[in-house]
């Protein structure tokens, strides 16, 4: 699955910069993908949420998006996962800077969309 279907752009929240996909029109849904990165099945997933009526964001928050699922990719998106300051607060129980990063998204998002006049929303 390609994602030229999808407008791509930078989103920075206190200094951490992802790249976002963004496409659609309709109430807002944030799609994140798990390890190893954005690949095919997430961006057709994504796909079906937009034809379904949906405005979708989709950060990439590691590994190459759009990159096929292979041994390799897997591996190196472990490997920074692992070794990632993100995830290393898991042990400390403190909140993970990935974890602000979306939720700063989640709060633009939410600006982006326009106040529901009936039962779905626009969202900019």
């Amino acid at each position: 699955m390609s994602l030229a279907a999808f407008d791509r752009y930078e989103a920075t929240y206190d200094g951490v910069t992802h790249t976002v996909f963004r496409a659609g029109s309709g109430p807002a849904v944030i799609v994140m993908h798990e390890i190893p990165n954005l690949h095919p099945g997430v961006i057709a997933f994504a796909q079906r949420v937009v034809a379904a009526g949906f405005t979708v964001y989709m950060p990439s928050l590691f590994g190459e998006p759009g990159a096929t699922l292979t041994a390799a990719t897997s591996a190196r998106s472990m490997l920074r996962a692992c070794i990632s300051k993100e995830f290393a607060t898991c042990a400390t129980r403190k909140t993970s800077p990935v974890t602000s990063w979306l939720r700063a998204l989640a709060h633009h998002v939410h600006a982006a969309c326009v106040a529901p006049t009936s039962a779905r929303s626009a969202c900019a």
